[in-house]
C-alpha cells in the first residue's frame, strides 16, 4: 500500500518535472527574459501573448499547478504576475536557496507548497532569473487507497511535517526530532503502542512518506471475517488481473508507445515517426503529434535555409567591398610609389592586388583549394607590408600535405586584417611581429595567426564573435565555419593581454561546404 501512494505522488512529482523541463528548454522563453532595450508595441505584445499562452498552457491542463511566475532581470518588461523583476522576491526566504541551486528547489510554508528553479540555459548555460511554481496541495496529496485505521505522514528532508491525513498528533516528527531512525520497513514503539510502518523516498524532492497503522488494530479481526476478506480479496484480485491484462493489449500498451516516442522528442530527436490507424482518442492523440512533428521539422528546414541564404548574401556583400579603406591605401601607396621609385614596385603592387583579388572572389564560389586561400592571404600580407613600409616582420611555416584539401573561400584574410590593424598597429615600441602557421593537427586543418600586440582577454574576443563590433570580418568568418561545418570547428584564442595573441582557425579535413552560392 506505502508502494501505491509513494507511485501516486511520484507520477504528479513527473508532471512538475516535465513542465519544468518545457520552460527551461523554451528558446523562445529565453530570448524574452534576456531583452535589453525598449521595443515597440507590437513587439511588446507579441512577447506578452507568448509569455501568457506558455504559462497558462501549463497552468490550464495540469491541476497540480496554481501559478507560475518567472523572475527575471530588471531590464525586461514585467507582464501582469507571470513575469516580474527579481527585485520582487529578494527579500522572500527561499530567494537565496532557489536562485543558487540549479536543481528544483521543493518547499513547504504556512500550508503553501511551492518550488523554485534556477532558470539558466540547458545548452548555453546563460542565467535568465528564478521560476517559481505555486503547488496544489490538495492535488498532490489527493488518495483515497488509504485503508481504515492506516496512517500516512509527509516528511520534508529538515523532518518537518508537510501533510497528515488524520487530526491525531504526529508520532514520526517527534521520533525523528529525538534523534531516532525509522526503517523502512519494521515496527515503532510509541507511548507503549506498538506501529507496524513502512517509509519511502518520495523522488527527487527530499520528502519521506510514513505510512503506518497499531498493532491491536491487525490482532483484532476474528477469523471468520479473515477468511471472508481474504476470499474477497483472491476473486478481485484475480478479476482485476484480467482486466488489467486485457486492458494492457488494448490500451496501455500504445500510451506507452506514445509515451516513449515523446521522451525522445523531448529529448531532441524530431525524426521520430508517429501514426496510427485506430480512430479513438489515442489514435487521433498519435497522428495529431505526427503531423506537429512535420511541421516543427518543415519549419526548421525554413529557418536552415533563410540562414544560410543570409549568411551567403553577407558572405557576397563583404566580397564585394572587402574594404574599401584597405582599397584606398593600396591605390594611394601605388600612386606615391610611381612619383618615388621605379615601375618595378607598382608592377610588384599591382599583381600582388589582383592576385588577392582573383583569389578573393573565387569566380563566385564558396570553396577554395587550401593552397590558392594561403596564396591569397600570402598577398595580402605583403601588400600590408607595403603599405606599412615594411614596419614588421612575418615568418611563416606552412605544412604542404594540407594543399590537397578545400576549405571556405575568404577565411584568414579577416583575422590577418583584424592581427594587424587591432595588434601590430597599436604596439608603441619595438618592431611588430606577424607569424602565419597552417598545419594537420588531430586529423584537423588548423591555422595560427600570432601578433605581439598588446593582445586581448578572452571576453573582448568571444565579444567580437558574437555583437555587432569593428571586428565585424572575425563575427562573419566564425558564423559561416559554424553553419557549414558545426560546432566542433570556428575559432578560438590563445593569448593574454600585454602578451600578444594567437588566433586558431580549426577546420574539417577534406572540408567540403555542403553548399556551393
Amino acid at each position: 500500500m506505502a508502494d501505491q501512494i509513494k507511485e501516486n505522488i511520484e507520477y504528479k512529482i513527473h508532471q512538475i518535472n516535465s513542465n519544468n523541463g518545457s520552460l527551461m528548454l523554451d528558446r523562445k522563453l529565453q530570448e524574452i527574459c534576456s531583452l535589453r532595450g525598449t521595443q515597440d508595441i507590437a513587439t511588446q505584445y507579441e512577447n506578452k501573448t507568448y509569455v501568457y499562452n506558455t504559462i497558462m498552457k501549463i497552468v490550464n491542463v495540469n491541476d497540480i499547478f496554481l501559478h507560475i511566475t518567472i523572475y527575471t532581470e530588471d531590464f525586461v518588461p514585467e507582464n501582469g504576475n507571470l513575469l516580474l523583476s527579481l527585485n520582487r522576491a529578494r527579500h522572500l526566504d527561499w530567494f537565496i536557496n532557489g536562485i543558487n541551486n540549479k536543481q528544483l528547489q521543493w518547499l513547504y510554508s504556512d500550508g503553501e507548497l511551492f518550488a523554485t528553479q534556477k532558470y539558466y540555459g540547458l545548452l548555453d548555460g546563460n542565467a535568465y532569473g528564478l521560476i517559481y511554481y505555486r503547488l496544489n496541495y490538495n492535488s498532490m496529496f489527493s488518495f483515497s487507497n488509504a485503508l481504515p485505521g492506516y496512517c500516512i505522514e509527509i516528511l520534508d528532508k529538515d523532518n518537518r511535517l508537510i501533510y497528515k491525513n488524520t487530526d491525531n498528533d504526529s508520532i514520526i516528527e517527534p521520533f525523528l526530532a529525538s534523534g531516532y531512525e525509522v526503517m523502512d520497513n519494521g515496527s515503532l514503539s510509541v507511548d507503549r503502542n506498538e506501529y507496524l510502518i513502512m517509509s519511502r523516498q518520495l523522488g527527487n524532492t527530499g520528502w519521506k512518506l510514513y505510512y503506518y497503522v497499531p498493532v491491536r488494530l491487525m490482532n483484532y479481526q476474528p477469523q471468520s471475517f479473515f477468511i471472508t476478506t481474504f476470499t474477497v480479496a483472491s476473486i478481485c484480485i484475480i478479476t482485476l488481473f484480467l482486466i488489467v491484462g486485457l486492458f494492457t493489449k488494448t490500451f496501455v500498451n500504445r500510451i506507452k508507445s506514445l509515451h516513449q516516442k515523446m521522451i525522445e522528442v523531448e529529448e531532441g530527436n524530431l525524426n521520430v515517426e508517429m501514426s496510427s490507424g485506430y480512430k479513438d482518442e489515442i489514435g487521433q492523440l498519435t497522428n495529431q503529434c505526427g503531423n506537429m512533428l512535420r511541421n516543427v521539422n518543415e519549419l526548421q528546414q525554413i529557418n536552415y535555409q533563410s540562414m544560410l541564404t543570409q549568411k551567403d548574401a553577407e558572405f557576397k556583400a563583404l566580397q564585394a567591398q572587402i574594404n574599401p579603406h584597405f582599397l584606398h591605401n593600396i591605390l594611394s601607396t601605388i600612386s606615391w610609389k610611381a612619383i618615388q621609385i621605379d615601375a618595378e614596385d607598382i608592377y610588384f603592387m599591382t599583381k600582388r592586388l589582383s592576385d588577392f583579388y582573383r583569389t578573393a572572389i573565387n569566380q563566385g564560389e564558396n570553396v577554395i583549394s587550401v593552397r590558392d586561400e594561403i596564396e591569397n592571404t600570402i598577398s595580402y600580407i605583403e601588400l600590408q607590408l607595403l603599405i606599412h613600409s615594411n614596419s614588421f616582420e612575418v615568418e611563416y611555416s606552412i605544412d604542404e600535405r594540407i594543399y590537397n584539401y578545400e576549405m571556405l573561400n575568404l577565411i584568414l584574410q579577416p583575422i590577418i586584417e583584424n592581427a594587424i590593424g587591432h595588434g601590430i598597429e597599436k604596439i608603441l615600441k619595438g618592431k611588430g611581429l606577424l607569424r602565419f602557421s597552417a598545419e594537420l593537427y588531430n586529423g584537423k586543418l588548423r591555422f595560427n595567426i600570432y601578433d605581439n600586440g598588446p593582445g586581448m582577454n578572452a571576453e573582448t574576443f568571444w565579444n567580437a564573435l558574437r555583437q555587432e563590433t569593428n571586428r565585424y570580418g572575425m563575427r562573419n568568418v566564425q558564423d559561416r565555419i559554424k553553419l557549414y561545418y558545426g560546432n566542433d570547428y570556428g575559432l578560438s584564442l590563445s593569448g593574454e593581454t600585454n602578451e600578444g595573441a594567437t588566433v586558431m582557425v580549426t577546420l574539417p579535413l577534406n572540408a567540403r561546404a555542403p553548399i556551393k552560392s
